[in-house]
């Protein structure tokens, strides 16, 4: 899955890699993905990702 590689330098996946290229902290990053339609369970299964749908924006679950 892009964005999941461990063999950038430093050992951050993709997108910490990518930020810290241009000078961002990274050490206490993380992904948010929102969608109000839901995620797939492949998704939420493989995800290193927080995901957030209506349920946790409204109910905080």
């Amino acid at each position: 899955m892009p964005g999941n590689r461990s063999d950038a330098p430093g050992g951050e996946s993709g997108y910490a890699a990518l930020l810290a290229a241009h000078g961002h902290a990274v050490e206490s990053a993380r992904l948010l993905c929102f969608s109000a339609a839901g995620f797939t369970s492949d998704l939420r299964a493989s995800s290193d990702a927080t995901l957030v749908d209506l349920e946790r924006i409204y109910t905080g679950s």
